[in-house]
């Protein structure tokens, strides 16, 4: 995978990650939370808000758009995990950032 791919997103899992560790996923699981005190899913979770805000602000793409560029091929469940982590909605966000 190429470094700041976004085609790199669709492959990042629980599962890919640890496979690639040669780990459990449960073990590497628990292992990361110790280590980093926040559950590898919600790592994964936010950085993937993180490259979406980053999107929001330098393109002009639609919220499906941005979740599939972000490995989340539901773009309701993006929109709810973008609130969840971010506070404001997609739209709200896309608003104030104008």
């Amino acid at each position: 995978m190429k470094q700041g791919s976004l085609y790199q997103w669709f492959f990042i899992s629980l599962s890919y990650v640890s496979n690639k560790f040669h780990m459990n996923s449960s073990y590497f699981s628990r292992i990361f939370k110790q280590d980093t005190i926040i559950s590898f899913t919600d790592y994964l979770l936010k950085c993937r808000m993180e490259k979406a805000v980053n999107l929001l602000k330098e393109t002009d793409l639609n919220a499906y758009q941005i979740a599939e560029k972000v490995g989340i091929k539901d773009p309701y469940y993006f929109s709810n995990c973008f609130k969840k982590v971010m506070g404001v909605s997609v739209q709200e966000y896309k608003k104030n950032c104008s």
